[in-house]
């Protein structure tokens, strides 16, 4: 961040060799600048003579520097204590230069900075071969700043049509993500932003991050000053005096600090971003239909509220027949209204839009699901000269219990339809394990029981008895694979149980899961299981349903089911075409 500006103030620099009568004019015409923008800004600011610089002698460690009314000069270093380092106010840096050019013995060569006269980098000989060297970086005019903020926050606000309705380009720089640092398009409308846009056209998610309009600008430089911050650096535009270019660090030795602004293309605003009603009433009406037509009487969704607020979490909504039946964070805690203080099914949500659009809300904007419909983000702010009530709902996933139910029911009909109680799979598991447990296994079913893997006997005992019961009265296996009943009954109990994730594709002919993921709880962390099973044993004269015995060869409906369980937590991962199965 702050190799560009350090670029800029290497471009104010005049470089000058002191010696003879150019050296002593060099030095009267850097310390009449000096001065005559002291004097400046004495008659143009309240504030007195404030700056700020990073010093090094000799090559050594930066020092930092502050200057004070004028002469109280005090120096900071984070390794040498301070009682041996000499540091300088600009006035005894001139004094320090002019005792050189009148030594007979010494010669030196100093660089100006030449806005403001002060000495940037120096070098002083001797006629013993001993060179003192000294350079000032970072340096801040407190005083200098504030006066031009002044001066161009006056000529901001005296724009006509302009402060308060305009759209900006504000670039980031820093240590930043990609996504910060290429230019936004800001819009503001009554003094307020209503909508950043990417370069690619999408509309930024404010909540990411807060860019501030050109009013918020010159506050945050504003703040800075009064902190005195170790680091301030500003540019305006010279027409409307907005900063076009500030950077700031709190302390000198910051390896890194807040990001760098760049502001451009400020221009009055034309129309109403993000407040077209006829356009919202539009996108309402059809997703409202769309998500009507899915016919969802029971779901459950992630919400959160991001406003001016107490309550800010994300949290979990279960809904019936369009009322809130359960409120719950994202650890499981049950909430009520008193918690949140508010409590919305997707319903009240294209209510609350509705409401917008009814009541010309002066910021209404909204996203939805190309699938279901459902409101993805909404953002209402009613009136921008009212502080703190606008507000923003996230809705973060969707989980349509309902419809899941009516697929698994169609899906069980249609696998139980086949018949098949007697067949091979081929089970692998993949892990962080030993070899001998990633070693594919041959399973042998008879009657729906789980008889031999790899040849060797197992007690039959029905799978659906050692999940449902503690035993069942019989004590099978550990490690034995799920069939696909099973599979299917573990789906009915994550529905049942209102699982936070429940993905799930079945095979169009069989109706066994093809690929299956289930995760009980968004929060808690699941141990991973991966395995793979083939299905053997296929004999081509026979038809599905009309004899429970699959013969033959090389059949492979490719499966796959992953089961995990730790707690209430478990996480399958199914990828069938046929019968393999992966699980976690």
């Amino acid at each position: 961040m702050i190799v560009p500006i350090l670029s800029f103030l290497l471009l104010q620099l005049l470089t000058i060799t002191v010696h003879g009568n150019d050296a002593q004019d060099s030095l009267d015409t850097a310390r009449a600048l000096w001065s005559e923008e002291l004097v400046t800004y004495v008659d143009s600011s309240s504030d007195p003579i404030n700056y700020n610089y990073a010093y090094r002698l000799n090559g050594a460690e930066t020092h930092s520097v502050s200057v004070r009314n004028k002469t109280q000069v005090k120096g900071i270093s984070l390794t040498v204590p301070d009682s041996i380092v000499e540091y300088y106010t600009v006035e005894a840096l001139f004094d320090k230069i002019q005792n050189v050019i009148a030594s007979a013995g010494e010669n030196a060569t100093v660089t100006y900075d030449k806005y403001y006269g002060f000495p940037t980098d120096w070098s002083f000989y001797n006629i013993n071969n001993t060179t003192t060297t000294g350079n000032i970086t970072l340096f801040t005019f407190y005083t200098a700043i504030r006066s031009k903020i002044d001066t161009n926050y006056a000529t901001w606000n005296s724009q006509p049509n302009i402060t308060e309705n305009y759209d900006f380009t504000m670039r980031l720089d820093g240590f930043l993500p990609q996504e910060f640092t290429e230019p936004k398009q800001i819009n503001v409308r009554n003094g307020a932003i209503v909508q950043v846009t990417n370069a690619d056209g999408t509309i930024f998610d404010r909540t990411q991050f807060s860019y501030p309009t050109i009013e918020e600008a010159f506050a945050t430089i504003e703040r800075s000053l009064d902190k005195f911050y170790g680091y301030i650096f500003v540019q305006f535009d010279e027409t409307l005096g907005y900063p076009t270019t500030y950077t700031f660090q709190q302390d000198i030795f910051m390896s890194d600090g807040p990001p760098g602004y760049t502001i451009s293309n400020v221009v009055a605003a034309t129309d109403q971003v993000g407040n077209n009603n006829d356009d919202q009433q539009a996108l309402l009406t059809a997703n409202k239909a769309l998500f009507a037509s899915h016919n969802i009487s029971e779901y459950h969704f992630g919400l959160r509220k991001d406003c001016f607020c107490v309550f800010r979490d994300a949290i979990t909504v279960q809904v019936k027949d369009g009322m809130v039946t359960k409120m719950q964070s994202r650890y499981g805690e049950e909430l009520t209204e008193n918690d949140t203080y508010y409590s919305f099914s997707i319903e009240d949500i294209f209510d609350l839009i509705q409401q917008g659009i009814d009541q010309q809300f002066e910021s209404l904007s909204a996203e939805y699901d190309p699938v279901y419909g459902y409101p993805t983000k909404v953002n209402l702010d009613p009136e921008f000269m009212v502080a703190d009530d606008e507000f923003d709902l996230i809705i973060d996933y969707f989980a349509p219990l309902s419809e899941w139910q009516q697929e698994l029911n169609v899906a069980k009909s249609t696998w139980e339809s086949q018949g098949l109680e007697t067949y091979n799979y081929i089970f692998q598991k993949s892990c962080e394990c030993i070899q001998e447990d990633m070693t594919p296994k041959l399973v042998e079913v008879i009657s729906n029981n789980i008889v031999s893997v790899d040849g060797v006997a197992v007690i039959a005992c029905e799978r659906a008895v050692r999940v449902r019961t503690a035993g069942g009265g019989c004590t099978p296996p550990t490690n034995v694979p799920p069939t696909p009943n099973e599979l299917l009954y573990l789906i009915q109990e994550a529905l049942t149980q209102n699982a936070f994730r429940v993905d799930v594709t079945y095979d169009s002919i069989y109706g066994f899961p093809s690929s299956l993921v289930i995760d009980y709880e968004e929060m808690m962390a699941d141990e991973e299981l991966i395995v793979s099973i083939t299905l053997e044993n296929d004999k081509a004269t026979e038809t599905p349903g009309t004899n429970n015995t699959l013969e033959g060869k090389n059949k492979a409906l490719d499966s796959g089911a992953a089961v995990c369980n730790s707690g209430r937590s478990v996480a399958i991962l199914m990828m069938l075409s046929g019968l393999t199965a992966f699980m976690f």
